[in-house]
């Protein structure tokens, strides 16, 4: 409490441990663009085990837009595979229309990620899920 008072007034008592050492803080680095979509969609996997489906597809559409928008190989791949999901999620929902959208985008990133090239076996395996999962959503009229 003396010591308390006493810097209170401009005396500060001498340091008994010694002289105070500043120590620089630590620089802290943002997560990267490939930390940051594994969280996004990790985000999105537990929204869905919580039944929390307006969360789960904000956090799958930010990973599409971070993928989308990311120069990490494969990325476009992975918003392929996002689109999957959300699109499957959709579908549960009776949401046939939104559902019918996110698989049609996510064929549309894995025909930019194809380029001239034939396709992975990855992106042909998440291609023929789209596929699949698209035979199964009902027309809209």
């Amino acid at each position: 409490m003396a010591n308390a008072v006493a810097q209170l007034n401009g005396n500060t008592p001498p340091n008994p441990a010694g002289p105070a050492v500043t120590v620089p803080a630590e620089s802290v680095e943002p997560p990267s663009p490939a930390e940051q979509w594994r969280k996004l969609v990790q985000q999105g996997d537990t929204m869905i085990k919580r039944r929390d489906y307006d969360d789960a597809a904000i956090a799958y559409t930010s990973a599409i837009d971070l993928a989308q928008s990311s120069e990490l190989p494969g990325s476009l791949i992975e918003a392929a595979r996002i689109c999957q999901k959300l699109g499957q999620m959709e579908f549960n929902r009776g949401s046939h229309g939104e559902a019918r959208a996110s698989f049609e985008d996510g064929k549309k990133y894995l025909q930019r990620a194809k380029g001239t090239g034939k396709p992975s076996p990855e992106a042909a395996q998440i291609l023929s899920e789209i596929e699949a999962s698209l035979r199964k959503v009902p027309r809209e009229e």
